[in-house]
Order: structure tokens, then sequence, then C-alpha cells
């Protein structure tokens, strides 16, 4: 059977279309990789293996669902649904296959289904969670939205509507909403405040593995990206163009952020020139709120700052159910607690990333860590 395991530790289970026999007969797994990110851009997996079953290749296109049963033992665990957006196969003297698979971990047609439809009197809380209900299972722990208006989709995608919201929703001018969609199936959405708000659910040190004490590889990366930085650089910059002719619209950026697994390169290559026949970008409202124009230089300055620093840890050995948002404690043992001009080195954070792989016979856990200052989160964006 097509299985990953170690007893007490980690178990993956695959199965393509009702097939788990596929590594039977001299194949094996090579690599399986799952990651989940803040935002919303869809969890992502690589899975990799050789078979000497030439029936399978029948069963692998695009859309083809493979079921991954996972857990920290087999009589603990969840399912995903990895779904083929991108293949890849090498034969090898006819004897056996090598196998590349990636897409996406869920449904797909929050990226696909366009529709025409409005709202009256709604705040984007409303909306997002209105619109995000139709794929996926809603998650959420905002507080609510002071932004209340009409908002108009025009044909485009849940995903390209939910982010433009986003970006005029309004709480405050110290708040704002963070989303993410998750492998699990659902889509959390929270406000910045309420997220950092409580204790840390996650420990991340030197020594044993014990409860929520996570013990880390000695070797991890800290970033520190100052707000100020990011804006000056411009920031997510990007352009977007309105076709007259087909009606469609497009987006441009010239400052991608990491490669996902699907990307098709290291950069997105931007062109020198607009295209011809563009037009005015369509809104999405009537009647906007008072504070609509406001929101989008808060929402974008603010998810700007929240990631002042950020540190990748790597955790090995045993499959942890950590979770986006989820507040977590880093400690460097190598500094002294006490010394406070230290303090941007350890404290509490969100968990915005989650890479789990399994390769060369080793499971890994890379997690990316978030706060909006030097020291502990507070919660309160300059």
């Amino acid at each position: 059977m097509a299985v990953i395991e170690s007893k007490g530790n980690y178990y993956f289970f695959f199965d393509i279309d009702g097939d788990s026999s596929f590594t039977d007969g001299g194949g094996g797994i090579i690599s399986f990789i799952a990651e989940e990110f803040a935002g919303g851009a869809l969890p992502q997996f690589e899975f990799v293996f050789t078979t000497s079953d030439f029936k399978i290749l029948k069963k692998i296109n695009e859309g083809t669902v493979v079921s991954c049963t996972y857990g920290k033992s087999s009589d603990k665990t969840d399912t995903m649904e990895l779904k083929i957006q991108k293949f890849e196969y090498t034969v090898f003297d006819t004897d056996y296959i090598r196998i590349e698979l990636k897409g996406f971990i869920g449904t797909t047609t929050h990226l696909q289904k366009c529709e025409i439809t409005g709202w009256k009197s709604k705040t984007s809380l409303d909306v997002i969670k209105d619109v995000a209900g139709i794929d996926y299972k809603v998650k959420s722990k905002a507080s609510g939205t002071s932004d209340t208006q009409n908002w108009i989709r025009y044909n485009i995608p849940a995903n390209r509507f939910i982010q433009e919201v986003w970006e005029r929703s309004y709480i405050s001018d110290k708040n704002f909403l963070v989303y993410a969609i998750n492998r699990h199936g659902e889509f959390y959405i929270d406000d910045y405040l309420n997220a950092t708000s409580g204790d840390e659910k996650w420990e991340f040190v030197a020594g044993e593995t014990k409860g929520n004490k996570i013990m880390i590889s000695p070797t991890y990366t800290i970033h520190s990206n100052h707000g100020l930085v990011n804006n000056v650089a411009v920031y997510k910059r990007e352009r977007r163009v309105f076709n007259i002719e087909t009606g469609g619209d497009s987006t441009k950026v010239s400052t991608p952020a990491k490669s996902p697994i699907l990307a098709s390169g290291s950069k997105i290559n931007v062109q020198s020139s607009d295209p011809k026949n563009y037009g005015k970008v369509r809104s999405t409202h009537e009647a906007i709120h008072k504070n609509y124009h406001k929101a989008l230089y808060n929402n974008s300055s603010k998810i700007a700052l929240h990631g002042i620093t950020e540190v990748e840890i790597e955790t090995d050995s045993e499959y942890l159910p950590f979770e986006l948002y989820d507040i977590a404690k880093f400690e460097n043992w190598k500094i002294d607690p006490k010394d406070k001009d230290t303090e941007l080195l350890s404290g509490l954070f969100l968990i915005t990333r989650i890479s789990r792989y399994w390769t060369n016979n080793r499971f890994r856990t890379a997690v990316t860590l978030s706060k909006d200052a030097m020291n502990n989160i507070k919660g309160e964006l300059l």
C-alpha cells in the first residue's frame, strides 16, 4: 500500500481514484509536500513516487483526486483531498515510472466559477462569509466590520472578489481582517486584534518535545522586514488591467512573494508596457461606506506591518496539528531572556505558513512565524 509511517509519530496513506496499491511491486514514495498559507492562497501539494503499474497512468489526469489520510497515527487521522493540476512522468527502461503530481488541497471552484450577484446594505464581513460559504465551511471569529454598503460581484471568481472586498473592508484604524483557507476545507476569518489576543498554543524551544513545548532544529532564520521599507519599496506593487473586448481583467505583480509549488518559475515576468484595449477597472460597489478609500491604504499598510519580524523554524520526526493563525511562542535559548535588547529574537508570533514534507525517509514540518513588532505581538499596528 502507498503508506508513509513511523508508528506513534506520523501516518500518511494515499489512494488514487480508489487504488492504494500503485506502489506495490517494486515502487515507492519518494517525497510528499503539503503547504498552507495565510491569505487567500489555496493549500498546495507535491507528491512524487515510482511504480511498475503502468495502468495507474489512466487515472492520472487534471482534476483527479488523490485521497490522503494523515495524522499522528493510523487510528487518529484526518483526510485531505489532493486535486491534481499538473503531472509529469518519466519511464525508465520500460520497467517502472517516476510520477510527479502537483495541485491544490481541496476544491478549486473558488478559483474558477464566476457569478454576477449583489448584496444590499451588507458589511464586508457578511459578504466575504457568504461568498466563501459556497465552497468552504466558514470558521469566523471576527467581531464585525463598520462598512455597510451595497456590494456587486461582476462575473469574477470568488477568490478575486473576496480579495477586492477585503481591500475595502474597515473595522478601525488599528484593526483589519485576516483570513486563510486551510487543509480541512475551511475558510478561516478573524480580525487581527482578536487573533493576537490569546495565549500561546505552541512553544518552540530547544530540548525534548513535550506537550505543547516543541523542539526545533538548531538552524533557523529570522527576517526583520520593517513596514516602512515594505511600503517605500512598493510592497505588493500591482497593476490591474481591464480588457474592454473580452470583459476580463488581469493583475500584474512586480514584487512577487515566495514561489509556491505551482508557480511556473521563481519570478513573475512583468510587461514593460500596458496591453492595448484597456479601460476603467469596474467597481465592486454602488454607494460606498465612508471609510471606503481609507480602507485600501489601511489594510495594505497593516498587512505589510504584520510581517515586521518573521522566523522560519523547523520541527522533526513528528506530526503536530499546527493551524494557521495559531499563536506560538518562540524562545532563542542562547539569548538571556532578561536582556531586553534582544527581545526581537523571542516572543509571541502568529503562524502564517505551514509546510509539511517527507523526503529521504524523514518527516519534517517547516513553520513561518510572523509578528507586528520587535518583541511580543502588540496587536496595535502603526
